[in-house]
């Protein structure tokens, strides 16, 4: 039986030129067990010091900052990218219970106990090992994001392409993007290879005319996904606009963007 599962993809941040990246607070949690009533508790906990470097204004680990500056700062190994294929590989993360489904087990199902005699879906976020050179030495390093050449369609709409939307959400919890079909068909073979699932191809519409791939994006509100424009004044420096959302609602902003968008993306077996 043939393995597939949904991708949704959680828009976190997209670049335009000259590309660059601002992150969020980068958050360290720890698991505590009461061992009365079994019930679990997540503390920010925050790096060593020693250990940390300043990255855009946030204190990460000395081996997040190098992979952060490869992937953000000097746009190495991008889905997309016009020098070959990137030098990364990735998985899925801890599964959690998402919502129950129809039938008996599910030939979706990842091979282990807990996903294959359960009737619920479960989710779990893709994480990216990329393959960095640094000081001349081969090292591996993980984040759980992934960067892709894509167009963005902040155009007005008045009608919906294809997913079952409220238009009133756009840009806000949806949105369309756009990518060669080459580009999106490399991505789904990764993730075939690092996972063992198949894609179901939900959410991508295939324009085979012109060899596009129309992508049905979910957007997490509370990300706050943020929206960066090259500075009139210095177009080495970018400035945020706001969140995507906001950038939508501007008339000047409302029209296809090429850039280089930042995910973190969540499967759903």
């Amino acid at each position: 039986n043939t393995k597939t599962t949904e991708i949704l993809t959680i828009s976190t941040e997209f670049q335009f030129e000259p590309f660059r990246y601002t992150c969020t607070k980068t958050k360290y949690c720890a698991m505590e067990e009461d061992s009365t009533n079994l019930t679990k508790t997540w503390a920010w906990v925050p790096p060593r010091p020693g250990n940390t470097v300043e990255w855009r204004g946030n204190r990460v680990t000395r081996k997040e900052g190098i992979a952060l500056k490869h992937l953000f700062d000097n746009m190495q190994d991008y889905f997309g990218q016009p020098n070959g294929e990137p030098n990364v590989s990735l998985s899925i993360g801890r599964f959690h219970p998402g919502q129950e489904v129809d039938g008996e087990t599910d030939s979706r199902r990842k091979d282990n106990s807990a996903v294959a005699s359960s009737t619920m879906s479960w989710k779990g976020n893709l994480e990216f090992m990329y393959k960095v050179n640094h000081r001349d030495r081969d090292t591996s390093l993980k984040l759980q994001y992934m960067a892709m050449d894509i167009c963005l369609d902040l155009e007005p709409k008045k009608h919906l392409n294809f997913g079952g939307h409220d238009m009133s959400e756009y840009c806000r919890t949806w949105m369309y993007a756009y990518a060669p079909r080459y580009t999106v068909e490399t991505f789904l073979k990764y993730f075939e290879d690092g996972t063992g699932f198949k894609a179901s191809g939900n959410g991508l519409l295939l324009d085979e005319e012109q060899n596009i791939v129309t992508l049905d994006l979910l957007i997490e509100p509370q990300s706050e996904p943020g929206f960066w424009i090259a500075d009139e004044d210095d177009n080495k420096q970018l400035k945020r606009v706001g969140t995507v959302h906001d950038a939508y609602q501007h008339p000047s902003n409302q029209f296809l963007f090429r850039c280089i968008g930042i995910f973190a993306v969540t499967a759903e077996v």
